[in-house]
C-alpha cells in the first residue's frame, strides 16, 4: 500500500494491534509495510460492523457454521470477518464469497476496509457480482423501481423470497412452485436444489448470440457415424494446434475410441497437422465462444447421430497425457467401475461433482431425456465461473437425479483442485494426467522438476511446447 486511508488513526492502530506498540514501531510506517496486507484494523470497527450486519450480506450463523475454528475460538464473527476472516478469503455468507471475489477483482484487495466494502461502496455500482449468480446490474436494471436505494444484493436477501430473480439465468418464482421453498429461492439452491440435481428455468429469454449455434462451426472431415466417441475440444488461439494433441488422440484410438476434434477458435482456417487429421473420424472447427460446455452442445445438437452411441467421453487439450499408462490401459481402467457417468477426479465445491475436463458416459445415460435437456439448455457463457457453475457442478447432481450413477475413478478432490495444488500425489497415485495450468504457471526451475517427473513416467516432453 502506498499511502494511508485519510481517517487512519495511529493511536487507534497501537491500541488495535498492542504488538505493534510493544515493538516500537512507527504505526503508519508498519500499516504501509505489513498492517494493511495482514489485514490489521486502524480503528474502531464498531461502525464498521454496524454497517456490515446492516447490510444483510454477512450471516452470522453461516459464518459460525462455515468455519468451526472461529465458533471454537468464542470470537464474535463479526469482528473475526473484519479483522482478518475477510482478507483470508472466508466467505461472508452463501451470498458473498471473499475469496471469489478478490481472485475476479484484484482492485477489492487494496480496500482500506475489505473486500465485502469494496463491493457495498464500490463494485456493486460498477456491475461487479458478489458471487457467480447473482449480477447486479440486471437486478438494479428490473427491479429499480422497489430498490429504495437499497444496495441490489441485500435487497434481494431480504425480499428474494417473493420471487424476485438474481439473473437473467435464474427464475425465481418458477424455482419457488417446483422445490416449493419458502425462503431465499437462491440460498434454497445453494443449500439443497443444486445437489438436489433441480433445473434452473432462465427468467430471459436468450439473446442470439447466446445460442450454442450462433457460433461458426465448420466441417474439416466427416465420417460414418460409430458408436464410441471421444469429444476432443481443444483451443487454438492462433490457427494451430497444441503439438500434445494429436498424442492424446492417438492414445484415445487406442482405447476404442473414434475421436471427434472440436477446434476452438476464432480462425476458420485452422492448420491440422497431418497425423492429428488422421487419428480423427470426424474434425470441425468452431468459433470460440462459451467455453467447451457450449461446444459440446453445438455438435451434440449439429450430429444427432451421437445421441445413439452407446458410449461418449467428454475431454479437452487442458491436460498433458496419459502419463505413465497407455491409452488402452487407461480406458480399461475407467470402463471396470460401475457407473452410467464416470469421471477421474470429483470436487467437492458448492456440491460434490465430476471434473468436466474427462467425463465418460454410457449408454443409459445418453438415452435418458435428461441428457438431452441438460445439453438443449446449455449457452454460450462469456464468463467461465458461469460455465463451471451451471454446467459442470450442476450436471453430476442433475444425472444422479434421474437415478443414473456417477462413479469416480480416482480420489475426491477437495473444495481445492487437486489437480493444480496436489499434482505431483496424484501423478504418484496412478493419475494419468498433468493439468497444463500447472506448467504454464510454474517457474524455470518448477518447470525442469515437473519435466524431469515426466520423462521419468515415459512420457514424450518434446510435447510440451514449455518444455522448449
Amino acid at each position: 500500500m502506498k499511502s494511508l486511508p485519510e481517517d487512519f488513526s495511529a493511536s487507534g492502530y497501537l491500541n488495535l494491534n498492542p504488538d505493534v506498540a510493544s515493538a516500537g514501531i512507527h504505526p503508519a510506517q508498519h500499516y504501509l509495510q505489513f498492517g494493511h496486507a495482514e489485514g490489521r484494523r486502524y480503528k474502531s470497527t464498531s461502525v464498521d460492523k454496524n454497517n456490515l450486519l446492516a447490510s444483510g450480506i454477512f450471516d452470522p450463523d453461516f459464518y459460525l457454521q462455515q468455519y468451526p475454528d472461529v465458533l471454537e475460538s468464542g470470537s464474535d464473527p463479526a469482528d473475526h470477518f473484519l479483522a482478518g476472516g475477510c482478507a483470508e478469503g472466508r466467505w461472508a455468507s452463501l451470498f458473498f464469497r471473499s475469496d471469489w471475489y478478490m481472485d475476479r477483482y484484484p482492485v477489492s484487495r487494496t480496500h482500506p476496509k475489505n473486500c465485502l466494502f469494496h463491493y457495498l461502496e464500490i463494485g456493486s455500482k460498477l456491475g461487479y457480482e458478489p458471487n457467480p449468480f447473482f449480477e447486479p446490474a440486471y437486478y438494479l436494471n428490473k427491479y429499480r423501481s422497489e430498490l429504495k436505494g437499497l444496495e441490489p444484493l441485500s435487497h434481494f436477501i431480504k425480499h428474494g423470497v417473493e420471487g424476485l430473480n438474481p439473473s437473467p439465468r435464474f427464475d425465481s418464482k418458477s424455482y419457488i412452485r417446483e422445490t416449493g421453498c419458502s425462503g431465499n429461492p437462491l440460498k434454497h439452491y445453494l443449500e439443497k436444489g443444486m445437489r438436489a440435481g433441480v433445473a434452473l428455468q432462465r427468467a430471459e429469454p436468450l439473446k442470439w448470440g447466446e445460442h450454442v449455434e450462433s457460433a461458426f462451426l465448420t466441417v474439416l472431415k466427416s465420417s460414418a457415424p460409430t458408436e464410441r466417441v471421444a469429444l476432443l475440444v481443444t483451443h487454438s488461439a492462433d490457427g494451430e494446434i497444441k503439438p500434445h494433441v494429436e498424442n492424446y488422440a492417438s492414445e484415445l484410438e487406442a482405447g476404442g475410441l473414434s475421436v471427434f476434434l472440436i477446434v476452438a477458435s476464432d480462425f476458420s482456417n485452422v492448420l491440422i497437422p497431418e497425423k492429428l487429421t488422421q487419428r480423427c473420424s470426424h474434425i470441425v472447427v468452431r468459433q470460440n465462444l462459451g467455453y467447451d460446455f457450449a461446444a459440446w452442445a453445438h455438435v451434440l445438437k449439429s450430429f444427432p447421430w451421437l445421441m445413439n452411441c452407446v458410449e461418449i467421453l467428454l475431454t479437452n487439450d487442458s491436460v498433458i497425457g496419459p502419463v505413465g499408462k497407455a491409452g488402452t490401459v487407461l480406458m480399461d481402467e475407467v470402463r471396470s467401475h460401475a457407473g452410467d457417468l464416470i469421471g477421474l477426479v470429483e470436487n467437492e465445491e458448492h456440491a460434490d461433482h465430476l471434473q468436466s475436463f474427462f467425463l465418460l458416459f454410457g449408454e443409459k445415460a445418453i438415452r435418458s431425456e435428461g441428457f438431452k435437456a441438460f445439453w438443449s439448455g446449455v449457452v454460450n457463457h462469456d464468463d467461465k465461473s458461469k460455465v463451471i457453475r451451471d454446467y459442470e457442478v450442476a450436471l453430476t447432481c442433475r444425472m444422479k437425479a434421474l437415478g443414473l450413477s456417477a462413479a469416480c475413478v480416482f480420489q475426491k478432490a477437495g473444495e481445492k483442485n487437486a489437480t493444480i495444488f496436489e499434482w505431483e500425489h496424484l501423478l504418484d497415485s496412478g493419475f494419468p494426467f498433468l493439468k497444463l495450468e500447472v506448467v504454464k504457471g510454474a517457474s524455470a526451475s518448477e518447470l525442469e522438476f515437473i519435466k524431469s517427473k515426466l520423462f521419468k513416467m515415459s512420457y514424450n516432453v518434446s510435447l510440451v511446447s514449455q518444455f522448449a
